[in-house]
Formats: structure tokens, C-alpha cells, sequence
């Protein structure tokens, strides 16, 4: 499954380990997931990075990330959305086949989908995920509660 992640997932992504954005995040650099993003992505990716991500192990795994990331191509898409800074993550998903935008913003989620790309919370995203890869344990234990 290939992904593409909004820079507010990876900013959130520490709260824990059990959180959807760190297990897609742990996914992808564990390739069980296909993460991408352009060059466009990787300088904002990069930026927060340098701003806002000062505790060591988040940094961490934030370059972690990006570094088994794959980078592809933006192409083009007639799509508009209310932030211009957020269009970057359509053209990233245009024309390369991506399954998912894993995104915490209103702008891209309210675009519901774009060009066959569905875009999704990491709640959404993970629930879809985990059926794909087959990390069901969370409805696996779920199931042995009787819930």
C-alpha cells in the first residue's frame, strides 16, 4: 500500500507508540507500508523537522522515516483546496498510483478523495492499513474481550 503523509501526522506521531500516526509510521520504515513524498514534501518535511520536533527520539523517527521513504514525481491535478500549501500532497498522489493521504487536515479531508486517492485520517488510514498488511492484533484482542 502506498501512502502519502501530511507533515501534521509525522508532528503528532509521538505522543506514543500505540497511536495510529506511530504505527504507520513504524509500518512504513519497517516496509510494510510504502511511504512517498516529493521534493516539495520533503522540505516542509524537513523544515518541521528543523522547528518544531526538539525531543531526540521523535526527530529520530521522523528521519527514520524519511529516509525509507520513496520519492516519486508530483503530477498534476485539477483539484482545489482552500490551503495552497496543501496542494503539494495531491500532485504528490496524482499520476503514482497512491492508496492513501494520511492527513489531520480539514482542507484535504473535506476533498474526500483525489484523482482514485482516498484521503484519511490515521485512524481511517490505520484501520485500512492493518486489514492490508495484516496487523490485526488490536481486533484480535478486541475479539478475545468479547467486545
Amino acid at each position: 500500500m502506498r501512502i502519502i503523509l501530511d507533515t501534521n501526522v509525522l508532528i503528532d506521531a509521538y505522543t506514543d507508540d500505540f497511536t495510529p500516526q506511530a504505527k504507520i509510521i513504524n509500518a512504513a520504515i519497517n516496509g510494510r507500508l510504502t511511504a512517498c513524498y516529493t521534493l516539495p514534501i520533503e522540505r516542509e518535511y524537513q523544515k518541521i523537522l528543523r522547528r518544531l520536533i526538539s525531543n531526540p527520539p521523535h526527530r529520530q523517527l521522523v528521519s527514520e522515516f524519511i529516509n525509507h521513504a520513496l520519492l516519486v514525481a508530483p503530477g498534476t491535478t485539477d483539484i482545489q483546496v482552500d490551503d495552497n500549501e496543501d496542494v503539494k500532497f495531491l500532485q504528490a498522489a496524482a499520476d503514482n498510483n497512491i492508496d492513501l493521504i494520511i492527513t489531520n487536515d480539514r482542507h484535504l479531508l473535506d476533498v474526500g478523495q483525489a484523482d482514485g486517492t482516498k484521503i484519511v485520517t490515521p485512524a481511517e488510514a490505520w484501520t485500512i492499513a492493518s486489514e492490508e498488511i495484516g496487523d490485526n492484533q488490536w481486533n484480535q484482542w478486541t475479539t478475545g474481550l468479547g467486545l
